[in-house]
């Protein structure tokens, strides 16, 4: 199951990186032609400044996230469990 931790941290920096270059790359698509469901939300994206610092912090949020809770283990921590300090005075 070492594979399950790896992946789901990439899948998160993945989904964080699309969101920043969700703001990052709205002003220029929303003057592309296309269908009209995308176009509102593309140009919410480009204007909305409080939105646009809301989905940066997002993306920096869900980046902690990635390294809090998928990071793996040291090497140290893999060849077994650390011995006890020696006792004090003895």
């Amino acid at each position: 199951m070492t594979w399950l931790p790896r992946l789901l941290f990439w899948l998160v920096c993945l989904t964080a990186l699309s969101l920043a270059g969700l703001v990052a790359f709205a002003p220029w698509l929303k003057d592309l032609p296309s269908g009209e469901g995308a176009r509102p939300t593309l140009r919410l994206f480009a204007e909305d400044a409080a939105l646009r610092k809301t989905a940066l912090a997002s993306a920096l949020g869900l980046l902690v996230t990635a390294c809090v809770f998928f990071r793996q283990p040291p090497e140290e921590a893999e060849k077994g469990p650390i011995p006890p300090p020696p006792a004090m005075g003895a």
